[in-house]
């Protein structure tokens, strides 16, 4: 039976690899369809049998894994064993000239990654890493593929590819052979790279680790880590014991389900302590105007207007993410209604806001309504008395449009479900079950901090008058109608 390339990569490339096989099954099927997408991500390392902690399960020596700047050395060593063996691709000159191309473009480590990968792929079976190349993801499941929701993305890369890839691939085609570096293939190894490469501790620059990238994340209690040795190579080593069957699992940090999302393409299936909601200054100042001027049911109105205008076309992520709005300066002064309507009245889109403010479900982290959020509401000379009866009109119409975003995709994942299965359409059932996923875990974040906004109005009320009925306060009871409504 033939070994997986994967398996067959570690073989020809002992002793830079080395895989304790005894201990870890390197390749072993596993079910993570509620999280991943592509083939690859349903593979990952699972014990053979029980291991002890401070185990090494893995170790790439030099040579073993791919790095820009080990990339570029290695380029020294193939041209003289390729002019040796007189069959030169590209001279000594053209690679001293490759240098001064890479060092006057001032690439950033994961450009430089990117090229490094995309020159591996194009020599195909001449690559030393051509068993690992085979065994990664034709198509990388990320937001920046999406076919709606990453059109930004797509532009950025695309404009990447423009003024980096395209003319390197002009300069040095032996190295970047024109078929073999289209927009689409650089768009791939952006989103491999972005996707599965690490910056280790010791490293100085991002690396991709065969082998060792198919451990999967676990945001508590990984079972190991990847390590930097004194001699440059890579190690997997176990953290505590790992049982029989069980998962090796790495942590990819602290990070939130949308940073999972948007790096790994994947989201877990339960919400972790680092979820979050952004707020942006144009959503706080606007929101700021509707309720000083009474005028909240018609920010609803106008807001959900403009979530459903995004300017890539068709429903976008602006809808389940109303923070992007255009940015303006708000005027928070009360004004006579013809005023107030004209604050909503543009429909041009500026900019990007400058402001985000990160709120959390984490009461000990005073829900992130902290020192950042303050300051901006003292530097608008905003009554910060209002602030939390602003934030719950902001949250409570962010809860309405989680809400119709869910109704909506699952709707659209019903239909799905009785459609055939083609390849696109397995791929937009999936990106849909992660969008919902997402939007559970963001809807579910802002209630809590719904929820939290009565305790801290309650609590500031009996700070300022303790004989006050917690009861009588029209505002906490407001927040919490609100809430109770959305519940239903």
């Amino acid at each position: 039976m033939a070994k997986a390339p994967l398996l067959a990569w570690v073989v020809a490339n002992q002793p830079r690899v080395r895989v304790r096989e005894e201990l870890v099954d390197v390749v072993a099927c596993t079910s993570t369809a509620e999280t991943s997408g592509d083939a690859a991500a349903d593979r990952s390392i699972v014990a053979r049998d029980a291991i002890p902690a401070a185990q090494t399960l893995i170790t790439l020596s030099s040579g073993a894994f791919v790095a820009g700047g080990a990339w570029l050395h290695g380029l020294e060593t193939l041209q003289r064993k390729e002019s040796e063996a007189g069959a030169v691709r590209f001279s000594a000159a053209e690679l001293q000239e490759l240098r001064g191309e890479l060092q006057r473009l001032q690439l950033s480590p994961t450009l430089q990654l990117v090229l490094a990968l995309l020159h591996e792929r194009a020599r195909r079976q001449q690559s030393r890493f051509d068993g690992y190349i085979a065994q990664l993801p034709a198509h990388v499941s990320l937001p920046m593929n999406w076919s709606v929701h990453g059109r930004r993305q797509l532009k950025r890369t695309a404009a990447l590819f423009e003024r980096f890839a395209v003319p390197l691939a002009r300069r040095f085609p032996a190295l970047w052979p024109a078929d073999e570096t289209t927009l689409t293939d650089f768009q791939w190894a952006y989103a491999v790279v972005s996707s599965r490469a690490f910056t280790i501790s010791g490293a100085s620059e991002p690396a991709l680790l065969p082998v060792i990238d198919m451990a999967n994340h676990a945001s508590e209690n990984p079972a190991a880590t990847i390590v930097r040795a004194d001699d440059g190579s890579f190690q997997l080593v176990t953290l505590r014991a790992v049982a029989k069957g069980e998962a090796v699992t790495i942590s990819y940090g602290d990070l939130s389900n949308a940073e999972l999302l948007c790096r790994y393409g994947f989201v877990l299936p339960e919400p972790v302590p680092s979820d979050c909601m952004l707020v942006s200054s144009t959503e706080l100042l606007a929101t700021y105007t509707a309720f000083l001027n009474d005028d909240v049911d018609n920010l609803t109105e106008v807001a959900s207007e403009d979530e459903s205008n995004d300017d890539d076309g068709g429903a976008g992520g602006s809808q389940e993410h109303p923070q992007q709005q255009r940015d303006q300066v708000v005027d928070v002064q009360r004004e006579p209604p013809a005023k107030k309507r004209r604050v909503f009245a543009e429909k041009k889109r500026e900019a990007a806001d400058s402001l985000f403010f990160q709120l959390t479900g984490n009461p000990t982290q005073q829900f992130g309504l902290g020192d950042a959020l303050l300051s901006f509401v003292f530097a608008r000379h905003l009554p910060a008395e209002a602030l939390y009866d602003v934030l719950g009109v902001l949250l409570r119409r962010r809860d309405k449009v989680y809400s119709a975003a869910l109704e909506r995709r699952e709707q659209t994942e019903a239909v799905a479900k009785q459609q055939s299965q083609s390849d696109a359409a397995i791929a937009a059932a999936h990106e849909t079950a992660l969008a919902l996923l997402l939007t559970k875990h963001e809807r579910a974040v802002c209630r809590r901090i719904l929820l939290g906004l009565v305790t801290l109005a309650e609590n500031s009320s009996g700070d300022e008058d303790d004989d006050d009925d917690d009861g009588d306060d029209p505002d906490t009871d407001d927040v919490v109608d609100g809430e109770e409504e959305d519940d239903e």
